[in-house]
């Protein structure tokens, strides 16, 4: 079979990644604790259950718990700032004011590594498009 066509798959220069686009998606609010250590650091992630108002806290819900070797943490960090930064215009643009001047605080302070950032470009570079009528990716050969 060639892969070329199957957008589950991604062959880059150093690995194959089979199953990039029927893994499950999860989605969280936020981060509520982070564990760094060496070897593992542990990230445990929330949504909000209901949204705090005047007398009432916001109610979180523990959602998942990740667990990645601390160094890998730490590029996937990295991955995510070169992200942001190689799109700050279209983030800039897209944010409520209050949002744009945090992220504008953080981004301001990283310096964009070149390496990360031509592998977010390889990366994103071999993503489809969905199709703008139905909303789906292509179909994928078995």
């Amino acid at each position: 079979m060639d892969n070329s066509t199957n957008y589950d798959i991604l062959v880059a220069e150093k690995f194959q990644l089979n199953g990039r686009l029927t893994s499950p998606e999860y989605y969280v609010d936020g981060i509520s604790q982070m564990f760094l250590g060496y070897p593992i650091t542990k990230t445990l992630f929330h949504t909000i259950a209901y949204p705090g108002n005047g007398d009432r806290k916001e109610q979180r819900k523990a959602s998942h718990l990740l667990t990645m070797p601390t160094i890998r943490a730490v590029e996937y960090a990295n991955l995510i700032l070169t992200a942001a930064k190689n799109s700050e215009p279209q983030l800039l643009e897209d944010i409520s004011p209050r949002e744009r001047k945090k992220l504008l605080g953080i981004l301001n302070r990283f310096q964009l590594d070149e390496e990360a950032s031509q592998q977010m470009t390889n990366l994103s570079s071999t993503i489809p498009e969905k199709n703008p009528k139905s909303g789906k990716l292509p179909k994928t050969e078995k």
